[in-house]
């Protein structure tokens, strides 16, 4: 007798229930039974439990259902049905929450009169918490009738409130009682001679005289609890910080208040896995976040598209100079310039203007404007080479209608190339004459990257399935500098975006120490920057980690640790008492926290795992992490929460062996819960609070997202806090961060490498290092929204295995979890670095070692690997190494 159309009078009114020590939990009753006599109630004795009693009906078992709304289950690991009148074996009730059977409830046959004669059996299953808010419901199964349920228990481990900062000294561990209050003169039970304390034991009643009761003993001999009696309640076992130390013994000592994890007691001490998938982030950009202007404008008469160029030292092609992709002296100061393309021919008509706006007065007659590559006496040859006509000091235009490459007047779908000079009038500072970027637009489409072809390297767009970045992705190197492929602004970058990304590079370059810039000599010391670093710090530059933005590479053995960063803490992943977060090695006037070497290598099977030496103290537990490429972070930033929702499955419900999670964190600067995004544990959220965390915890550099040192609880001398890095400053940097360009992919169409991606797939590795998103047309840079992106990562945590696992947790992140690294340019490791290092500490010299090192959730990845041929492999790194 299916029920699926309830009445709105069979509706019970949304109600709250508080009991002792519980959080309120509103229940909206649907079900599709008049409910009889329905109440919520608390279920005595059950430290966190919530008894939902005698909304009973008969059910039939085959798919009757009755609900409630708004529930979460964040701490429920038990559910309870007590019923009656149950037909015989096979009936059971599915658990479903939100649409999702989450636990069966199989009920024995039993009767004891009638459906409402009250309970004759109960019956339980285990469930997985879920931090989420939606409807819970039982629902019917099996071949009888079910009859009457008469009660739902929601049932946890002991669960009370959270400790406290600085809990006070545990109290004796038998209480005193409190004074016993005259009992009354005569009794003839026990209850008459009750005085409602709890703490001075029960009362008895012998021959009509009150008699005093047993104190309970309230010593439960557990170092996490403070043990005290409540005359209401009797003994009261309140945590102390055992997620701070000392030796639980059951799962209640170790709540951590975060409803995305479990809270266990493992071996005694506090662990905090993932145990739940928690939606309750909050997007970083929606429709209600302004926007910058667009890049492309479409207009009755004209496609208006608005760029910034760059001044350069050589021509794109000139690979004997190796001078094109590198960044000159003062290259910040009036060294960019604004270009507005107002494309005509798009719209029926028959010119293209190109309208300039430089930082500083070109040189009169030297506003060179170069259109139409030819390359035939030359590699900075162009067909139509003439001087832009000024406007003003700092405005100039420049219109052309003929395609001198065919003869003829220009079309929809011609390319343009052209390159802009910059040759500056007197400049206060540094060199006059500059190159620019060459560039390629194609009539009525736009901009688009491109490639050299042929002898004279005649450029062509790239294929758009190679835009790894969208229309991020930059052309490619042509001048034969590999090494610094890294280093360039998105294609795509806004007019009043190339200021910000160069004084955003301006500081990520500069020694917080003396100020001083670390490339061309004739860079000014940056006095606002002096005397900022420490006292206690990793380095004093960002590029010492982050060379050319690529990732950073092992020492030797026996030399210290340079470009990693080495998080410390306790086993419960809280900051070392003595040395904080970071461990810092430098010290502005004498001695750091202490060195870290690479002290060897432990070798077996081919692969290798680092060993490491402390030259000072030892931390409990120590995770050293290598400094990852730069490239794509903001796209990543640009990446939907619903997008990277929609891969997590962290009840592996496709039973395909993988689990990925979301890494929940707090916004510092809002509180709100964010989608972790950066760091190799997803610790961080936006840009721009991971780069204020790098400021604090590697170059003791304080701001207004951190402002206080990284310090441990019982640390000294390690910095009085404030803001040092300023808010513009730190917003230049994060969109330094943001506008780096991608190369596009390499060799796409070769028959290896298609045959390499076929097996990247069918191997399962695109279950984690997902192909491709779109980005959010909501955030704040034109260049990063609505953009095709290919990063080849999901951004959700995996256990990587014991093999990968260090022991420090990072927020809810156990030693084993670890965010999806990106892939994207990942074959250009070696050409930016000059070697290659591979996963969070650097262990895999090869891509083929990075696959090896893969277990728990990549496990199976791993072995399909294993399992081909040497051929298939060697197709699979070729796809790779397209990347």
């Amino acid at each position: 007798m299916p029920r699926s159309n309830c009445s709105p009078w069979w509706r019970a009114a949304r109600g709250k229930v508080v009991g002792r020590g519980l959080v309120a939990l509103a229940l909206v009753v649907a079900g599709c039974l008049p409910p009889r006599d329905t109440r919520l109630e608390v279920e005595e004795g059950v430290r966190l439990g919530m008894l939902l009693r005698d909304f009973g009906g008969i059910m039939d078992s085959q798919g009757d259902s009755v609900c409630w709304a708004d529930v979460s289950l964040s701490r429920v690991r038990t559910v309870t049905v007590g019923y009656s009148n149950g037909e015989g074996a096979g009936d059971a009730v599915d658990v479903v929450f939100d649409g999702v059977p989450v636990g069966r409830v199989t009920l024995e046959h039993c009767g004891v009169g009638g459906p409402w004669s009250g309970v004759c059996g109960t019956s339980s299953a285990s469930i997985t918490p879920n931090a989420a808010t939606a409807d819970l419901c039982l629902r019917g199964v099996g071949p009888g009738w079910i009859g009457a349920l008469d009660y739902l228990h929601l049932g946890s481990a002991r669960t009370p409130p959270a400790p406290s900062a600085s809990p006070s000294p545990s109290p004796s561990p038998s209480p005193s009682p409190s004074p016993t209050p005259s009992p009354p003169p005569g009794c003839t039970t026990h209850v008459d001679c009750d005085d409602g304390n709890a703490c001075n034991g029960s009362e008895i009643c012998a021959n009509g005289i009150c008699g005093a009761g047993t104190p309970p003993n309230c010593a439960d001999g557990d170092d996490c609890t403070l043990d005290g009696c409540d005359p209401t309640q009797g003994c009261v076992f309140t945590p102390a910080s055992c997620n701070g130390g000392g030796t639980c013994s059951s799962d209640a000592q170790c709540t951590d208040g975060n409803p995305c994890t479990r809270d266990l007691c493992e071996t005694g001490a506090c662990v905090h896995p993932a145990d739940v998938f928690c939606d309750t982030v909050v997007p970083l950009y929606d429709e209600t976040t302004p926007l910058e202007p667009p890049l492309v404008e479409d207009t009755p008469t004209a496609r208006i598209t608005r760029w910034a160029d760059r001044a350069r030292d050589r021509h794109a092609r000139e690979t004997q100079f190796q001078a094109y992709e590198h960044y000159l002296g003062r290259y910040w100061e009036h060294r960019s310039a604004a270009v507005e393309i107002i494309d005509r021919i798009a719209k029926g008509g028959t010119d293209i203007t190109f309208n300039v706006t430089t930082q500083w007065k070109l040189a009169d007659g030297a506003a060179d404007l170069r259109l139409f590559y030819l390359g035939e006496s030359g590699v900075a040859q162009y067909m139509d080479n003439r001087s832009m006509t000024p406007i003003d000091d700092l405005h100039y235009t420049h219109s052309v209608s003929y395609n001198p490459m065919e003869g003829r007047p220009l079309q929809v779908g011609d390319a343009i190339e052209f390159e802009l000079s910059q040759f500056l009038d007197a400049p206060p500072a540094g060199r006059a004459n500059y190159y620019g970027t060459a560039m390629l637009y194609v009539v009525g489409e736009g901009l688009v990257p491109w490639e050299g072809t042929g002898e004279r390297r005649a450029s062509q767009p790239i294929a758009p399935r190679e835009f790894l970045g969208g229309k991020t992705t930059v052309h490619r190197n042509e001048s034969d500098e590999a090494d610094n492929l890294f280093l360039q602004m998105t294609q795509n970058i806004a007019s009043h975006n190339a200021q910000r990304f160069l004084r955003g590079r301006r500081v990520q370059h500069t020694n917080f120490g003396d100020g001083s810039h670390d490339e061309a000599s004739d860079n000014p010391v940056w006095d606002k920057q002096r005397d900022k670093v420490g006292p206690l710090y990793t380095e004093e530059t960002c590029t010492v980690c982050h060379v050319r933005n690529g990732r950073a590479l092992p020492p030797e053995v026996g030399e210290p640790l340079v470009g990693f960063t080495v998080r410390v803490g306790d086993a419960w992943g809280n900051p070392d008492p003595w040395l904080g977060e970071i461990l810092q090695p430098h010290r502005e006037d004498g001695s750091g926290e202490g060195a870290v070497r690479l002290a060897g290598w432990i070798e077996e099977s081919g692969l290798r795992r680092p060993q490491f030496a402390f030259d000072a103290m030892l931390p409990a537990q120590a995770s050293v992490r290598i400094a990852p490429p730069l490239v794509g972070l903001g796209l990543l930033e640009a990446i939907p929460e619903a997008a990277v929702a929609a891969r997590a499955d962290p009840a592996d419900l496709d039973e395909d062996g993988i689990s990925g999670r979301m890494h929940v964190v707090e916004d510092p600067e809002t509180g709100l819960p964010r989608l972790g995004r950066f760091g190799w544990k997803a610790g961080r959220a936006t840009l721009r609070q991971q780069a204020a965390a790098a400021f604090r915890g590697d170059m003791g550099v304080t701001s207004s997202i951190f402002p206080t040192p990284d310090c441990g609880p019982v640390q000294q001398d390690c910095g009085s806090g404030g803001i040092e890095v300023a808010d513009t400053d730190l917003d230049d940097l994060a969109a330094y961060l943001a506008l780096l360009g991608m190369q596009a992919r390499r060799g796409a169409e070769g028959p290896e490498v298609v045959r390499g991606e076929e097996i990247f797939t069918s191997a399962g590795c695109a279950s984690c290092h997902a192909p491709a998103f779109e980005t959010t047309p909501f955030h704040p840079m034109a260049e990063l929204a609505g953009q095709t992106i290919r990063p080849y990562t999901d951004l959700l945590l995996h256990d990587m295995g014991p093999g990968l696992a260090d022991e420090l947790p990072e927020g809810d992140a156990s030693g084993a979890e670890w965010r999806t690294p990106p892939l994207w340019s990942i074959g250009l490791t070696e050409g930016v670095r000059g070697g290659e290092a591979y996963l969070h500490d650097g262990r895999a010299r090869t891509l083929r070692e990075a696959i090896l090192w893969h277990d728990g959730e990549g496990r199976r990845s791993r072995e399909a690997f294993e399992a081909l041929s040497g051929e298939d492999q060697a197709a699979l790194l070729a796809f790779l190494g397209s990347l």
